[in-house]
């Protein structure tokens, strides 16, 4: 094969063609990257919620787990504020936390929310009082903004300065006389997602990850996967999040959540780990 001309080679390869791949700049793996504070916030309010499917033992073990693997400087930066908490008395707050708590349980099971609670009753008469009040009022479903206005915030430690820009920055609490800012949020579509993986990883529990998985496409269909206080923050590729909560109550999204917790759950022992 005859050999191309000097020339030919030389414009080939003049640098005004730009020949050869260009260097991804210095900051695209930072792009859409969320704050690391906001990250630890979110997997630690995922990991709370954890105790309705996994249990209180475990949850103890790994929330401690992780935030003795975090960076200083993020941990120093971790809200310290509780916000599952009422100010005492508070009758109408818990009310609204019951509220709150029934109206995710109806998302979640309807059109058979009642009749599972009857079916609860049967098998003990504080079986639902303790899943509904306890797990659903006071932890799954989100907290309300002006839970932890009581609280104080643990101070920042050596690394906890909040720069411009950063997550929390803006947020309440960080100067003097504030309230205490906001934890994570899961919303509803991430709340469903914990429970399915959850569930799925411990094994045994078939027919609940089939409640929770139609659970995610009830989200969809009432739309209270759009209520404020999801999983990003307001603003933050609220469209991709939305297409992406849509694929993954269908069908081929729900295959995905499934198989990729098996995988992980096998990379870490097999199905079933949980119980071990």
């Amino acid at each position: 094969m005859a050999k191309l001309a000097p020339s030919l080679k030389a414009l080939i390869n003049a640098p005004a063609a730009k020949p050869f791949p260009v260097p991804a700049p210095p900051g695209i793996a930072d792009l859409s990257r969320p704050d690391p504070v906001y990250a630890a916030e979110l997997i630690r309010e995922v990991g709370l919620k954890c105790i309705s499917f996994n249990g209180i033992p475990r949850t103890i073990n790994c929330l401690n787990a992780f935030r003795a693997a975090l960076p200083a400087p993020t941990a120093a930066r971790l809200c310290a504020a509780p916000s599952r908490a009422p100010p005492a008395p508070a009758p109408a707050t818990l009310a609204a936390r019951a509220a709150a708590g029934r109206a995710l349980w109806d998302s979640v099971y309807r059109p058979f929310e009642a009749k599972l609670l009857h079916k609860l009753a049967l098998a003990h008469p504080d079986l639902p009082v303790v899943i509904m009040h306890g797990h659903y009022a006071l932890l799954l479903a989100d907290p309300a903004d002006d839970l932890s206005q009581d609280h104080p915030v643990a101070q920042p430690a050596e690394h906890g300065t909040t720069q411009p820009g950063e997550y929390g920055a803006d947020r309440p609490g960080d100067g003097p006389g504030d309230h205490p800012p906001r934890l994570a949020r899961l919303g509803r579509a991430l709340t469903s997602l914990t429970a399915i993986a959850c569930l799925r990883a411990q094994g045994g529990v078939a027919p609940q990850v089939v409640s929770h998985v139609f659970g995610l496409r009830k989200a969809v269909e009432d739309g209270s996967y759009r209520a404020a206080g999801g999983s990003l923050p307001d603003g933050d590729g609220a469209e991709d999040e939305d297409e992406g909560v849509r694929w993954l109550a269908g069908d081929e999204g729900g295959e995905w959540v499934l198989r990729t917790v098996d995988s992980i759950a096998e990379a870490l022992g097999g199905i079933g780990m949980a119980r071990l």
